[in-house]
């Protein structure tokens, strides 16, 4: 998931914080559009808003409830968190989800924006066999460097703030049928001897241990990556 907002890349300041007017002033409305999703945010928590109206003079936001602004509390008059002086928000613009899956050994991606949901999926590559990622983390020392990969996912703020990169990696397979070495014999482009690897392990979704299988038939290639988290460096060590 990632913002698609490109004028406000900072948090801004909230200077005031009106619940029963749903209104939120702050120091400065340039950046913020209506339907833009927004981060409210204070030490005690964070709530998702969208607005409704901006109002340059008065440097004030709507984020009125309603059937347009689904995401909003629909009475922050009782809404039980509240805002004051000095809290932040942070503009989202239209936070895009793309959620990446194999199906029918093709790479597609789904994407959808929170406000509407998921759309159709798009293919976007053939031949893909697998696909594996893991969590770096931080987990000793808390020195911004990483010292565990796996697949568990976090279970809290303070495991969150472990991680610090992804790796991840996609198994392509290449589409021409080769032949067995020997005449009548099994499949041997890709034995168990040559099995494609990364850097997390092996892949699952081949079985190229088994003489008679047919995944023997064909040679395979690895794409990997590591993606350091880019806001992690912002974050108090």
């Amino acid at each position: 998931m990632y913002g698609a907002d490109a004028e406000r890349m900072m948090p801004s300041s909230i200077t005031a914080f009106n619940k029963l007017s749903s209104e939120v002033t702050v120091d400065g409305t340039a950046g913020f559009k209506e339907n833009d999703l927004v981060l409210l945010v204070n030490p005690a928590g964070c709530t998702l808003g969208k607005i409704t109206q901006v109002q340059p003079g008065p440097q004030k936001l709507q984020l009125n409830p309603g059937v347009s602004a689904p995401q909003n509390p629909p009475a922050w008059g009782s809404f039980p968190t509240t805002y004051a002086s000095g809290d932040m928000i942070m503009n989202l613009g239209n936070p895009i989800v793309r959620t990446y899956s194999i199906a029918n050994n093709k790479l597609r991606v789904t994407e959808g924006l929170l406000q509407s949901g998921a759309n159709t999926p798009q293919e976007l590559v053939d031949g893909i066999m697998d696909m594996r990622a893991q969590y770096g983390k931080d987990t000793i020392g808390g020195d911004g460097v990483v010292d565990t990969w796996n697949n568990t996912e976090p279970l809290n703020s303070t495991e969150w703030t472990q991680v610090l990169a992804l790796r991840m990696a996609v198994l392509a397979r290449i589409g021409n049928f080769e032949r067995p070495s020997v005449s009548g014999g099994n499949c041997d482009a890709t034995t168990a001897a040559n099995a494609p690897t990364w850097s997390g392990g092996a892949f699952g979704e081949i079985d190229v241990a088994t003489v008679t299988s047919e995944d023997r038939c064909y040679r395979y290639r690895v794409f990997e990556t590591t993606i350091p988290i880019r806001n992690m460096i912002w974050r108090s060590l």
